[in-house]
C-alpha cells in the first residue's frame, strides 16, 4: 500500500527567518533537511511527501523546489507567496516551471485579523490561485472556522486542505465550537482535511490515541476517508513524540476501517487533493 505524508516541513534558519521558531523549542530549534528525514521515511514505509511551506518567504519556497529535483521522495511542494502582489500570476508561473509546486498557504492562524483571507486582495490571489488548479492549505485554528464558508463563497472552484483538523483543543478535550464549525466546513465537497498534527495539540508528554480518537472518529464521520490524508508534521512533531509514533497513531486510529478506505487516508487522498505531485522518482509530474 502507498503511503504519502502529505506535511513535513525543512528549515535552514541560516537561509530565512522563522519568526515563531526559537530557543523555546528546544527539539526543533535546529536545521532539518531531507537527509534527516530519509531514513525514518524507510523505516515507516512512507514512499514520498509533500513539502510545506514553514514561513513567509519566497526564497524558501525556490529551496524546496530544488531540493524537491534533487530527492526524489519530495513529489509535491505547498509553497508560500504573496497573496496580495500585483504580479502574483507572473511569480506563481515562474515558480511553477521550477519544480513539483502543487499549492500555496499562508500562515493565517498568526494573523491578528480572523478574517484576513476574505480582503479583497487575498480573495483575488485565492482566484488566480483556483484558476490555475492549485490546492490551498489553509492553516487555521478553531475561532477561524465559522468564516470559511463565506470563502468557499467566495472562492467556489477552489481546492482547499484544512491542516491540522483546524488545531482542536486536545489538551483540554474540548470538542464545542470545533465540531460544529468544522461540519460546517465539511458541508463543502471541494475541502479536505489532513490527519496532521494531533499529537502537538495533546499534553506533550502524555498523550494517548484514546485522548485524540473523538477527534479523528469526528472528521472521519464529516468528511468520509477519501477526504481525509495523513501527515507527519514532522520536525514539529518532535515536540511531542518521534515520526514512528505519529505514523503508528495514524495506523491505529484507521485500523478499523476497509483497505481501500485506508488506502485513501495513506496516499489516495493526497493525490485527489493536490494536482502536480511527482509521480516516478524520474521526475514525471501529473
Amino acid at each position: 500500500m502507498e503511503k504519502l505524508d502529505a506535511h513535513q516541513h525543512f528549515w535552514d534558519m541560516q537561509r530565512c527567518e522563522y519568526p515563531w521558531l526559537g530557543p523555546e523549542l528546544g527539539p526543533i530549534f535546529r536545521n532539518f533537511v531531507p537527509d534527516d528525514l530519509a531514513p525514518t521515511l524507510a523505516e515507516s514505509g512512507v514512499s514520498g511527501t509533500i513539502a510545506v511551506q514553514a514561513t513567509h518567504s519566497q526564497v524558501e519556497t525556490e529551496w524546496y523546489l530544488e531540493l524537491a529535483q534533487n530527492y526524489p521522495f519530495i513529489k509535491g511542494v505547498v509553497g508560500w507567496l504573496d497573496l496580495t502582489a500585483y504580479d502574483f500570476e507572473e511569480k506563481l508561473d515562474t515558480l511553477a516551471t521550477k519544480g513539483p509546486l502543487c499549492g500555496l498557504r499562508h500562515q493565517v492562524h498568526d494573523e491578528p485579523q480572523v478574517e484576513w483571507l476574505l480582503q479583497p486582495k487575498v480573495l483575488r490571489g485565492l482566484r488566480l490561485l483556483a484558476a490555475k488548479d492549485y490546492t490551498f492549505d489553509l492553516l487555521v485554528r478553531p475561532p477561524h472556522l465559522p468564516m470559511l464558508p463565506a470563502l468557499f463563497e467566495a472562492v467556489p472552484n477552489g481546492r482547499w486542505v484544512i491542516d491540522h483538523l483546524a488545531k482542536p483543543l486536545i489538551k483540554s478535550g474540548e470538542l464545542e465550537p470545533w465540531l460544529t464549525d468544522m461540519r460546517r466546513v465539511a458541508y463543502h465537497p471541494n475541502v479536505y482535511c489532513k490527519v496532521s498534527g494531533m499529537i502537538t495539540e495533546a499534553d506533550h508528554q502524555n498523550w494517548t490515541v484514546d485522548n485524540i480518537r473523538p477527534y479523528f472518529e469526528a472528521v472521519l464521520q464529516m468528511f468520509g476517508p477519501k477526504r481525509l490524508l495523513y501527515g507527519s508534521d514532522w520536525p514539529v512533531c518532535l515536540l511531542a513524540g518521534r515520526y514512528q509514533q505519529v505514523h503508528d497513531l495514524v495506523a491505529s486510529l484507521i485500523a478499523a476501517l476497509s483497505s481501500d478506505e485506508q488506502a485513501a487516508i495513506w496516499a489516495g487522498t493526497a493525490r485527489q487533493a493536490y494536482r502536480g505531485l511527482r509521480t516516478a522518482d524520474c521526475g514525471i509530474y501529473d
